[in-house]
């Protein structure tokens, strides 16, 4: 097979590398000390992979027992933006060994999708395998995985021959790296030229030739030329290598593909309800280039890894590569990134030392905000932290900072997500259930099936369509989690921080983040619940827009208003009251400090009302909705029950409420354990009926401590 261009020289070069080792073995010398000397004459510039990485003296490193947890010397390091080998040699740094899932990786497929939400150590598992992998990096494993007694446990699997490092060349792309335009055109750009950067980090890295002379295998404007010619670079390279006479590279296989955050870059353009790159260059940029890599595994790349969020980018626009599984989801790669109960006892045992309280305080707050991820989804396994998030909160530990539970810098829940979440009728609703928060846990959600790929379109239609895709994209991104005692059936969000940073997307999506606090407090000082009402009507009207939002029932409506609202994880401190929805006679009691409030909900169903729509004889419940939307308080009043409902067929919404819900009302706040709670704390009642009508409006009917309506209701959210 004839060699590209420029590889001839490779080869001579090559040549003459291995007359010089015999030269030099002549002489009695040692191959390896040309190797490591890299350079034999200035005009020479041998290629990195062939000698020694040069590392520092090691700290005395130790490995807490029962643990993942080793540190080099005195503990002074948790969180560190540096890569794999420097992470293993810092003085001071701690570092959570998951070097045993490199031999699973290896062993389970060559081509491996993994996901996992953000800041959970995606890049550093890449950079992990970028060291162990790489043929630069063969002369530092021993001395990198030996750790006192216990090596790392790659090390272990090294000594068992079940794996061997170094024997790849590594060819990395970064996408998060790569700069953003709105502008198509400059986008890709931007796009062509961050990843020609990782061919010349490629060539620099392997070539022992100026990067000026290796830019004829890159081409400027078309990366899946660049990639093939660099594969058949490596291809034609590789037999050389082979016969140079240095063992270490008797057993190079090729290419290990490392792609890192492969939709950050496109998570900028892809947004659920509006493609601004289809039919674009950027598009078709990126698809070649996806293609490209399909069509080249196994014919020079022997192995892929890629991460990133979600498979949604891969299932649309880069639908042209289909070669690789997605194993986020494995049982036997669940904590390949995150921590672990144990990794975070044993941290913290450390740095708390013999003070027991503060151990229980910290575990306690790291497992309510930044536990219960569940990475499979048929069977049980160790729920997971959120990597980055501990390690930023056991910094703080170290240093005396500012210990962050609420509001972390650049939370796993990304806006772009959230933004896209809280526009979507089905996933809101999803959430109102999933916050539910009983004291111990928040409410399971039950489900019969997700979507393993899902695009774009999924997430447009209908919200009963719609569902199973929401509900898969808000695992991926961190807003679900399978539940771990039984995570074929159910769902539940993980933990505080996930619940706030969501509740925050919707309250701001529907503009209430600042009336509802102003809210709040009103109702807490002065018993006002209008106020909070009018938060949930605003909410109501705009979450309730397909056929099936039309027939929630009181419950649904009730514990929306509840759970969204009074007890939103996002308000910090919470507001203290006690309540019961479990009376059957009243469905909803609020006791705060010095007021009572006693509400009464129904919900009409709007298929249940005559709303006449002009140009329509069967109008559907969204025209309904719409035209009830602009109704007065007295058009509401007089609103009739249609035919449809058969026991209230002809009334009127005034005189059912009248003759049949406040007998229900007065009936209850007359009686006697009502008055005996109020004289004996000292209370101001205030009882309501609660009618939401339509999903569009909500009518508020005050009834005094004798059991009589005030002369009429009001109209939530409107005056005059």
């Amino acid at each position: 097979m004839p060699c590209s261009p420029g590889v001839e020289t490779i080869q001579e070069e090559l040549t003459r590398h291995k007359k010089e080792i015999a030269d030099v073995r002549k002489q009695g010398a040692s191959a390896d000390h040309i190797l490591a000397e890299g350079i034999r004459e200035p005009t020479t510039k041998m290629r990195k992979f062939m000698h020694h990485t040069h590392v520092g003296s090691l700290a005395k490193r130790i490995r807490v027992q029962g643990s993942n947890l080793t540190i080099n010397g005195d503990i002074r390091y948790f969180r560190s933006a540096m890569g794999f080998s420097d992470v293993l040699y810092r003085k001071g740094q701690a570092y959570f060994d998951n070097t045993r899932y490199i031999s699973i990786l290896n062993e389970i497929d060559d081509q491996i999708l993994f996901f996992r939400p953000r800041r959970f150590g995606k890049s550093f598992a890449a950079n992990m395998l970028e060291h162990f992998h790489g043929l630069q990096y063969t002369g530092v494993h021993h001395s990198a995985y030996k750790v006192c007694i216990h090596g790392l446990d790659v090390q272990t699997d090294i000594e068992k021959g079940r794996i061997t490092p170094g024997q790849y060349f590594v060819l990395k792309f970064d996408f998060s790296n790569v700069n953003r335009s709105l502008n198509p055109n400059d986008a890709d750009l931007y796009l062509k030229n961050g990843i020609n950067r990782s061919f010349e980090d490629f060539y620099e890295t392997y070539s022992m030739h100026p990067i000026e002379d290796m830019k004829k295998f890159i081409n400027p404007d078309d990366p899946s030329d660049s990639l093939w010619k660099c594969v058949r670079w490596v291809n034609n390279a590789i037999p050389t290598i082979r016969e140079s006479g240095d063992k270490t590279l008797a057993d190079v296989q090729g290419i290990y593909l490392l792609i890192d955050e492969y939709d950050t870059f496109s998570n900028d353009y892809l947004e659920p309800y509006r493609n601004t790159w289809e039919g674009t260059a950027i598009e078709m940029t990126f698809r070649s280039f996806w293609t490209a890599v399909s069509s080249l595994a196994w014919r020079g790349i022997k192995k892929t890894f890629i991460t990133g969020i979600s498979p949604l980018t891969l299932s649309g626009v880069s639908s042209g590569y289909n070669m690789a599984r997605n194993l986020s989801f494995h049982k036997d790669l669940a904590g390949l990134c995150g921590l672990t109960r144990t990794d975070i006892q044993s941290a913290l045992e450390v740095v708390c030392g013999p003070n027991s309280d503060a151990y229980k305080k910290h575990l306690s707050a790291m497992t309510e905000h930044f536990n219960g991820y569940h990475f499979c989804k048929n069977e049980k396994v160790d729920t997971i932290y959120n990597t980055e998030t501990c390690l930023a909160y056991l910094q703080a530990l170290i240093d005396g900072g500012e210990l962050e539970l609420f509001d972390p810098p650049n939370s796993e829940v990304s806006d772009q997500f959230l933004r896209s979440f809280a526009a979507s009728s089905s996933a809101i609703s999803d959430f109102q259930q999933a916050i539910k928060h009983d004291g111990k846990g928040f409410a399971l959600l039950p489900y019969d099936h997700l979507m393993q790929n899902f695009k774009l379109k999924d997430l447009n239609r209908d919200a009963g369509n719609s569902r199973p895709a929401w509900r898969s994209l808000m695992i991926y991104f961190g807003g679900l989690t399978p539940y771990s005692k039984d995570p074929a059936k159910y769902l539940k969000i993980p933990n505080k921080i996930a619940a706030r940073r969501i509740a925050e997307a919707v309250l701001e999506e529907y503009g209430l983040l600042k009336s509802l606090k102003t809210a709040l407090e009103l109702f807490n000082s002065d018993g006002e619940i209008e106020p909070l009402l009018s938060c949930y009507r605003n909410m109501m009207a705009q979450r309730d827009v397909g056929h099936s939002d039309f027939s929630k029932s009181e419950e649904i409506h009730r514990d929306s208003f509840y759970f969204s609202l009074l007890q939103n994880q996002l308000l910090q401190p919470q507001l203290e009251f006690k309540s019961d929805k479990s009376t059957g006679r009243v469905d909803l009691l609020l006791h705060l400090h010095q007021h009572l409030i006693v509400t009464e909900w129904k919900v009409i169903r709007i298929d249940f009302l005559d709303i006449p729509v002009s140009s329509h004889r069967q109008p559907t419940p969204e025209a309904k909705a719409s035209a009830l939307n602009e109704y007065t308080l007295q058009q509401i009043l007089q609103l009739k029950f249609n035919r449809r409902d058969h026991f209230r067929r002809g009334q009127t919404l005034e005189r059912w409420i009248k003759q049949w819900i406040a007998p229900q009302l007065k009936d209850y706040i007359m009686s006697p354990e009502v008055k005996q709670l109020v004289e004996d704390e000292g209370l101001v009642m205030r009882a309501h009926l609660v009618v939401v009508v339509g999903s569009r409006h909500i009518l508020l009917w005050d009834m005094n401590e004798d059991g009589n309506l005030v002369d009429e209701p009001n109209l939530v959210g409107q005056t005059g």
